[in-house]
């Protein structure tokens, strides 16, 4: 572990405990606010750095002081518009299950401190027109659809996905073990609409909404934050039942990994070459991955479904599947007949306004090589990981 990685460390570990943090004496903060930004983790970083006196007197901490405003700022956007919202669904009986960073904020000394891009709310597909309402009630502006979920944006610029299911379909091994979710859905007191998991559920769809990401493209420090905290908010987890949901998800081994790299990062347990694998990767990917990963890892998604990778995918930049083609064209829900001619409308689009996005979907391709696949497929391999397609059994549903 580097000391740059350690002092984020530090100054992370000291916000959340409310202790002095132990940084190195030459510490960059410059190279720590950029550092934060990209991961989305400023207030946290802040609240550490403003134990440092020597900070206080830095040039860098006005820009510190103004972004953690702006955070705060949306935080208190982001918790009253998910409220009404969560108010105009109760007022029309409407099932709702709030998941991820709406609850993870709960878990922090101060909720800004657990910064959110979006807000994701578990409804069931047959109450979305009804739901649709309630968001146009509310001046929310629909943005697309996709496989797993619909986009709606807030009149303040709040990010609001509106999910069919917890897991997107695709991703057919944790699917095959959530289906839409509400399987694991549980009336919360007092309420006749809102649902929740159990702690359990709760802690292992993080778990493996984390894993989904790391695997597909990758993902950012915030997330062991999480569950570092979850895990502390939570000691009466039931260790057994864990275990026995990891197993079904074949997620044993990974979890094992990032337990330990837990301790490592708070409670400081000796580092390990896979603790450092880890942490250089959650460090060096961003809070949302990196688009290499992405395209490499579809590549090996597609890979463990047999034939060719690159002339799959140069068939699909073509000939999209019925379904990606419905979402982008909702007549063909109604009208599937009309499939072939919106081919036809879609690559006189592409030839006629959008040659630069077939330029880089060509260039895209040139990642997927047999190469990169297979190096890719041995790095999740060293961390516990891999894609369940093809003839593998899938994870089994809990109920």
């Amino acid at each position: 572990m580097t000391d740059f990685q350690k002092d984020i460390l530090a100054l992370l570990k000291a916000a959340l405990l409310d202790i002095e943090p132990s940084v190195s004496p030459d510490i960059n903060f410059e190279q720590v606010y950029r550092f934060a930004e990209t991961q989305q983790i400023v207030p946290a970083v802040y609240e550490g750095l403003m134990r440092l006196p020597r900070f206080q007197e830095h040039p860098v901490a006005q820009s510190f002081f103004q972004r953690f405003c702006v955070h705060v700022g949306h935080d208190a956007d982001q918790r009253d518009t998910a409220e009404r919202i969560f108010q105009g669904l109760e007022a029309e009986g409407l099932a709702y299950m709030p998941v991820k960073g709406v609850l993870l904020k709960t878990l922090y000394p101060s909720p800004e401190m657990r910064t959110m891009g979006d807000a994701d709310i578990l409804i069931r597909m047959e109450e979305y027109d009804r739901v649709r309402k309630v968001m146009e009630s509310l001046g929310c502006t629909f943005q697309y659809e996709s496989d797993h979920e619909y986009d709606w944006t807030t009149p303040t610029g709040l990010q609001i996905e509106l999910h069919k299911r917890l897991i997107p379909s695709y991703n057919r091994d944790y699917y095959a073990y959530y289906g839409d979710g509400w399987d694991f859905a549980h009336l919360c007191e007092g309420s006749t609409c809102r649902y929740e998991m159990t702690a359990e559920d709760a802690f292992v769809y993080l778990f493996s909404h984390f894993a989904k990401h790391y695997r597909d493209q990758g993902v950012g420090v915030k997330y062991v934050v999480d569950f570092y905290l979850y895990l502390r908010a939570h000691p009466e987890l039931e260790r057994a039942y864990l275990e026995q949901e990891m197993k079904k998800l074949r997620l044993t081994e990974f979890f094992g990994n990032i337990e330990y790299l837990i301790r490592v990062w708070f409670e400081d347990a000796p580092a390990t070459e896979i603790s450092d694998y880890l942490t250089d990767k959650l460090f060096g990917d961003g809070v949302y991955g990196n688009s290499a990963y992405g395209v490499v890892s579809e590549g090996l998604k597609l890979s463990k479904e047999g034939g060719s990778v690159k002339k799959r995918k140069k068939r699909e930049l073509f000939f999209p599947p019925y379904r990606s083609m419905s979402l982008r064209y909702p007549i063909l829900k109604h009208w599937a007949i009309l499939l072939p001619l919106f081919w036809f409308i879609r690559l006189f689009d592409l030839a006629l306004h959008h040659r630069n996005r077939y330029q880089r979907a060509m260039d895209r391709l040139d990642h997927m090589s047999d190469e990169n696949i297979i190096r890719y497929q041995q790095e999740l391999n060293y961390v516990g990981l891999d894609y369940h397609f093809g003839g593998d059994d899938p994870p089994t549903k809990k109920k």
